[in-house]
């Protein structure tokens, strides 16, 4: 993992601890609107698939911050579709299929997308590792 990998992480860890620590903020003020986080896992799973890195996005004026753990060790993908949005209580999550090249076989993530000014794209499993679950 390099030095910058190592960066982004701790400074995704410490966005979270912040959010859930901040004193007369709630959460739900760092749940994205549904529209919003689809915006952003779309243009985060476009820039993806056309072969750009996962450096923040602009979406308008706002930004987009991906952590995607695949992504990152330069994995490359076919196709994506997102498949539901299970309702939950929480930071916003997005179920996608995607379709790697390698392993070809279609496999179902989930993407939490969670912030205001950035928006945050995590991987289920990136956001897990970065929230301490």
């Amino acid at each position: 993992m390099s030095r910058f990998d190592q960066r982004r992480r701790l400074l995704a860890a410490g966005i979270l601890v912040f959010l859930a620590g901040c004193v007369g903020t709630s959460e739900a003020e760092y749940v994205p609107e549904t529209e919003s986080a689809r915006q952003s896992l779309v243009a985060a799973l476009d820039a993806w698939k056309a072969g750009q890195k996962p450096d923040p996005l602009r979406i308008g004026e706002n930004e987009v911050r991906i952590e995607d753990s695949a992504w990152n060790k330069g994995a490359n993908f076919r196709a994506y579709e997102i498949v539901a949005e299970p309702a939950e209580v929480g930071p916003r999550k997005l179920s996608v299929k995607l379709t790697l090249d390698s392993p070809p076989a279609p496999q179902t993530v989930d993407y939490y997308i969670v912030g205001k000014a950035p928006y945050w794209v995590f991987r289920d499993a990136d956001y897990n590792r970065s929230s301490g679950m």
